[in-house]
């Protein structure tokens, strides 16, 4: 094997250690693995082929994994394979080509600390306000975002614990931790204004428990369901399942409003947005980003206003950065905005947008 400064030489023989090798084929990856492993201050060594491996005590398997996660994003830790395995190095490259992506594996190692995050109250909130965008500074109400804090205090992003959670079926355990946790914090932060909580679509499943639970949780903090706006990833067919919609209308009728998420261009969302019937739909990010200057996204983005229009459904683009974007989103009927030209998500929900965009005028 070889070392980072091209020296060849055979790894020494660490028993009691654990071996991370991976394999990324990308260069922009294999960069971000080695800026990873020399931050850490870890020993390892690239093969021929392009393995990487590296060596560390057991006591500091979670902190490589947490430096790796750091440097490399989903999609990155996708595009490697890798082993994690206690002993030395082993020249195997077949079987790092063979083994499971990178996430899945660090995934598996947060299972632990996810199940430690829930029980010791370890999971955190951030609030992102949610703006119209006939006049920015007039706050429509907040999202409140997932966050979980590592044992070394490191933000633990909500990617990371749903693969986690996804891994070791702890998903339900997480949705209803995380809806708990939203709902205390808004009440104690939040004294007006729509409350924006995320639920995933397994927990929708069952219908009595979601509605008994989220209920629950609105009365012992003293708020009230007109106030809580559920937000439901998409999913199609899966917002279309029986079990789901017959969810959605119990909310319905307790109160609560509906949000669908991540709302994309196609007969199939159409489909689901006169079933569901939700009072918000939130535009996927990518059909905002560089809207201004995309004909393509402008096409997609009037179909879906002009039937929400129809059905007197608020819609709200996620993802807003650019005073361009603002401008065309605004003039094409958009209702509200969120993204970092209004706010980025923060600890302590601001109650007052200062965006330097022009107020609409007083009307004589």
């Amino acid at each position: 094997m070889t070392s980072e400064d091209g020296l060849r030489f055979s790894p020494p023989a660490m028993p009691e250690y654990w071996t991370l090798q991976v394999a990324a084929r990308v260069p922009s990856v294999v960069g971000k693995l080695r800026a990873a492993l020399r931050e850490a201050r870890v020993l390892f060594w690239e093969s021929p082929d392009g393995i990487l491996s590296a060596q560390v005590r057991a006591d500091k398997v979670e902190a490589l994994c947490v430096n790796v996660e750091r440097w490399l994003d989903t999609d990155d830790l996708d595009a490697c394979h890798a082993r994690l395995y206690q002993g030395e190095v082993e020249d195997a490259s077949r079987k790092v080509l063979d083994a499971e992506p990178l996430r899945r594996i660090l995934a598996r190692r947060w299972g632990q600390e996810l199940l430690e995050m829930i029980s010791e109250d370890r999971l955190r909130v951030r609030f992102q306000p949610i703006v119209s965008l006939e006049s920015p500074q007039r706050i429509h109400g907040h999202e409140v975002l997932l966050r979980g804090v590592a044992r070394g205090d490191d933000l633990v992003f909500p990617d990371r614990l749903l693969d986690a959670a996804l891994e070791v079926d702890l998903l339900l355990e997480l949705d209803l931790a995380a809806r708990r946790n939203a709902l205390a914090r808004a009440a104690s932060c939040l004294p007006d204004g729509a409350i924006f909580i995320n639920a995933r679509r397994e927990a929708l499943t069952s219908t009595d428990d979601f509605v008994a639970q989220t209920l629950a949780a609105v009365q012992e903090h003293g708020l009230h369901p007109s106030r809580v706006v559920i937000e439901v990833s998409r999913g199609v067919p899966a917002l279309n399942s029986m079990s789901i919609v017959r969810t959605l209308d119990r909310c319905r009728a307790e109160g609560f409003s509906i949000a669908i998420d991540d709302f994309t261009e196609g007969p199939s969302y159409f489909e689901m947005l006169h079933r569901i019937r939700p009072e918000y739909v939130k535009f996927e990010r990518r059909l905002v980003h560089s809207v201004d200057r995309d004909s393509f996204k402008q096409e997609a983005l009037d179909a879906i206003v002009g039937e929400c229009l129809g059905l007197k459904v608020a819609t709200i683009a996620l993802g807003v950065e650019t005073r361009a974007e603002w401008e065309w989103l605004k003039l094409r009927g958009v209702t509200l905005g969120q993204g970092y030209l209004f706010g980025i998500p923060a600890e302590i929900p601001v109650h007052e947008v200062e965006t330097g965009l022009p107020r609409p005028e007083a009307s004589a």
